[in-house]
């Protein structure tokens, strides 16, 4: 009796290894999800906007794997349990019982594998079905037309004569509102291409209209606002998917590759971002001046040679002055707010940031009504500030002095921000971007989000001070 068991169990092991040989269990360096034979893989994914299909089908797969796994794992038990119950017929009545009941499953586990694998692969890819009255993207030969998927790994399965991709807005595909269509027209299929993807291009497609395949094969995403990257200039190439917020650190391939963006807007929503080298958000890098889209179209801009952009600040702009906040202030001083510090201010009222300024370092200049401190700290040269009047506080203290005796100035006098970077009160959704020049057309810079109490201690007051960034948010 024990031998037949011992058989039993032999060919059921053998039996399950065989099928689970091009499984693959271990995860690789590159590959956050492992491939699981027989379902789609998740590839060439930007992990910024997923797409929820892959993980359909590819989390069910592997519920079917496991659910394998477990029935191994129970008829083992159970072989386990009939060896050592020879004396015991409830024991051993139990054990077969377990055992059959993990046959059972693996069956019904690899019935199902079958079924989702070749009788009905639309389970593991998900397709735009069109719905009553509207519309919905197929494959079309004249006039019959089939639902496409949002993603096809090879163009070479879809039926003979269906050689165009056709958007439908509406029930009767002509024009109609609606986001456009993107299509990521790969040489390879599954997704594959030469050149680290600069042969790949992506196509828009609006409502009612159409695409010919002539590629190897394709995904899609419909057109939101936001930033897009391009790995070729002029808007051109592979791009992302709409970034709508920060990263310090931008995935493959576009890490250190971007040569161009597109920022989209809507009526509602209206974006901007600032491009930084590695590690920018941290401790700031080499940068790009904002780049910011105030209409409600788009705008293309290539990106300097000299940034390879690692890290980019997004930001929605806030068109409402008063939702921001209260403003922005400048000091002197680290912790320039207390009273203690005796320092200077340089005030920003919200009114004033719509949705956004810029401003000289050397306008930015000190207030120091009601601050005690001798003119040698408050003023160079006699207070000569090159004045933009864009302080909201009385400044009229700083111009108290007329004499041009070079005895006056002073190399430490705090009479603007350039000279005295102290800290920045941030009262409100503001982004404050701080620049100081490295050489001509190329700068450093930093951004603050909330209060910094000693930009002394910053990385960008190595250098002097250039010009400053405020950006109204959402």
């Amino acid at each position: 009796m024990k031998k037949k068991y011992y058989f039993s169990f032999a060919i059921f092991l053998i039996i399950f290894l065989f099928f689970s040989t091009n499984i693959v269990l271990a995860y690789e360096v590159l590959d956050k999800f492992p491939t699981i034979p027989g379902l789609p893989p998740i590839k060439n994914m930007d992990p910024q906007n997923p797409n929820i299909g892959h993980f359909v089908g590819y989390f069910f797969g592997l519920g079917i794997y496991l659910v394998g796994i477990l029935s191994l794992i129970s008829f083992t038990i159970g072989a386990v349990g009939l060896i050592f119950s020879v004396d015991n017929p409830e024991t051993a009545s139990n054990a077969k019982d377990r055992m059959k009941g993990a046959l059972i499953g693996l069956v019904l586990t690899l019935t199902s594998f079958i079924i989702i694998r070749t009788i009905n692969d639309k389970l593991v890819t998900p397709v735009l079905t069109p719905l009553g009255g509207v519309g919905g993207v197929f494959y079309v030969s004249g006039q019959n037309q089939i639902p496409a998927p949002m993603e096809e790994p090879d163009t070479s399965t879809i039926p003979e004569g269906y050689n165009q991709l056709k958007y439908c807005c509406n029930s009767n595909c002509s024009g109609g509102d609606g986001p456009a269509l993107l299509v990521w027209k790969f040489p390879k299929k599954g997704l594959e291409s030469e050149n680290n993807l600069l042969n790949v291009n992506v196509a828009r497609i609006s409502c009612g209209g159409s695409l010919g395949i002539s590629f190897g094969s394709f995904k899609l995403a419909f057109e939101k606002p936001g930033v897009y990257y391009f790995l070729g200039s002029d808007c051109n190439g592979y791009s992302s998917t709409s970034i709508t917020y920060s990263n310090n650190k931008l995935s493959d391939p576009f890490n250190k590759n971007v040569k161009s963006i597109k920022i989209i807007n809507n009526n509602k929503s209206k974006f901007g971002v600032i491009l930084h080298r590695e590690g920018g958000l941290d401790r700031g890098s080499e940068c790009t001046k904002p780049i910011i889209n105030t209409g409600t179209s788009y705008i293309c801009r290539n990106i300097p040679e000299n940034i390879q952009v690692s890290a980019v600040d997004v930001f929605t702009l806030e068109n409402n002055p008063e939702q921001a906040g209260d403003g922005v202030s400048f000091y002197s001083e680290p912790y320039g707010w207390d009273t203690g510090a005796q320092a200077g201010y340089y005030i920003k009222e919200n009114k004033a940031i719509n949705p956004y300024l810029e401003i000289n370092a050397e306008i930015m200049c000190f207030d120091y009504k009601n601050i005690d401190r001798p003119d040698a700290y408050k003023f160079a040269c006699n207070g000569k500030c090159k004045k933009s009047n864009n302080n909201e506080s009385d400044s009229s203290e700083s111009d108290s002095s007329e004499s041009d005796s070079s005895e006056s100035c002073s190399y430490n006098a705090c009479e603007n921000f350039k000279n005295c970077p102290g800290s920045i009160k941030v009262s409100g959704n503001y982004l404050v971007a701080v620049y100081s020049k490295i050489n001509e057309g190329s700068f450093y810079c930093q951004t603050f989000k909330k209060d910094v109490v000693n930009l002394k201690a910053e990385p960008v007051t190595t250098s002097a001070i250039d010009s400053v960034y405020i950006i109204a948010t959402k």
